[in-house]
């Protein structure tokens, strides 16, 4: 009975592991939020043009991964130097930023039981490693549906769910991280996330499942 538990808890490690490991991508990769910004972002609305879009995701995606201390970005405008971002978006910025912190850990976390199962389980039960797999899959599948019918209400109560305070609440114009990054960013960051966890989804449990195979012989 252990082994078909063990087998059950491995698949729901390994995707939420999967899960965990395609979003800090997401947080991490500048090339794609220059992108992004460039496509949904509206720079009309704050004091800088699209050249700095490069040099803003860089310094986003290095201070929510913890490559930097600091996310402020000086520039020079009409009245002389002055700092992009206002304190409240920092602010909310740095609860972003121990929400990934939270996450990175949890990560590995995940990966070292995960590998503590493959090595240490002496019976395995594909019965209950696809048991385990369809169920989560489900549940994945009806959350990505009700995100796509329902992203704005579903964005808001993820908001207060995962956050203390209302900093969250910017104003385009005002603040330049919901100019750069309004419902639609976060709307096609979605969709990307789960295109990547798909096809990590269906490549990294063949490994897992081979892998299994091979040390049980």
């Amino acid at each position: 009975m252990k082994f078909k538990i063990q087998s059950s808890v491995l698949s729901i490690l390994i995707v939420l592991a999967i899960l965990l490991a395609t979003i800090l991508y997401q947080v991490s990769d500048a090339n794609n939020m220059q992108r992004l910004f460039l496509k949904h972002g509206n720079f009309s609305e704050i004091p800088v043009d699209e050249a700095w879009a490069g040099k803003i995701a860089k310094n986003v995606t290095c201070y929510l991964s913890g490559i930097q201390k600091y996310m402020q970005i000086e520039y020079v405008g009409e009245s002389g130097k002055a700092s992009l971002f206002t304190q409240k978006e920092l602010s909310h910025m740095e609860d972003v930023k121990n929400l990934v912190s939270i996450a990175q850990f949890v990560f590995l976390l995940f990966t070292t039981l995960i590998i503590a199962i493959i090595y240490k389980i002496k019976e395995f039960s594909f019965k209950y490693f696809m048991l385990g797999l369809l169920s989560i899959a489900l549940l994945a599948i009806f959350l990505v549906i009700f995100f796509n019918k329902n992203f704005d209400k579903a964005f808001i109560i993820m908001h207060k769910l995962l956050f203390t305070n209302y900093n969250w609440l910017l104003t385009p114009g005002e603040d330049v991280i919901i100019s750069l990054m309004p419902t639609a960013y976060f709307k096609n960051a979605f969709d990307i996330i789960a295109q990547h966890f798909t096809i990590a989804f269906v490549s990294i449990n063949f490994i897992v499942l081979m892998l299994i195979k091979k040390i049980k012989k």
